[in-house]
């Protein structure tokens, strides 16, 4: 395979798959804070940390899911008129789309905590909600399936940088 457009089709389906989990937690995150409880809203939502460790080990997490920069230059390959703006343009909507799906689901899940027994969130929010609930599993299987199919995504640019390397 010379170039990313022929898995056009995976990405958009790992990506529509991603949007289906991260809307599910924001559903399940809006029906729990919408059910009356004796705390106010401002007593129950923390607005730091527990502790600033929590942030440092926090930041791997939040620079692996801007870790695209190798298959920018494929993108820009791809371009049907590639120039400087319009690659610009590319990684400027990209980064802004990426972190307004990043904070409407981490604020949604950090409003879940208020339905967990302890208050807390765990690291994978995905095992807080309950085994018996079918849109949560619906997300769960949408997980897989954004794995699965970004996997070309990232493996296919490094094999051609090794083609390239020893080739």
């Amino acid at each position: 395979m010379k170039t990313l457009t022929k898995l056009s089709k995976v990405g958009m389906i790992s990506m529509i798959s991603i949007a289906c989990l991260g809307l599910a937690i924001v559903y399940r995150s809006i029906t729990c804070v919408s059910i009356p409880r004796d705390d106010t809203f401002a007593e129950s939502s923390p607005y730091l940390p527990p502790s600033w460790v929590d942030v440092y080990d926090a930041i791997p997490l939040l620079l692996s899911g801007y870790m695209c920069h190798f298959n920018a230059i494929s993108v820009h390959n791809e371009l049907i008129d590639p120039t400087p703006s319009r690659s610009n343009a590319i990684t400027t909507s990209t980064i802004v789309i990426s972190t307004l799906f990043y904070l409407a689901v981490g604020i949604s899940g950090a409003q879940y905590a208020r339905c967990t027994d302890d208050g807390i969130v765990s690291s994978n929010i995905l095992l807080d909600f309950n085994d018996d609930d079918v849109l949560m599993d619906v997300g769960r299987v949408c997980l897989g399936i954004t794995i699965c199919f970004a996997f070309p995504m990232l493996i296919i640019p490094a094999r051609d940088s090794l083609l390239r390397l020893y080739g």
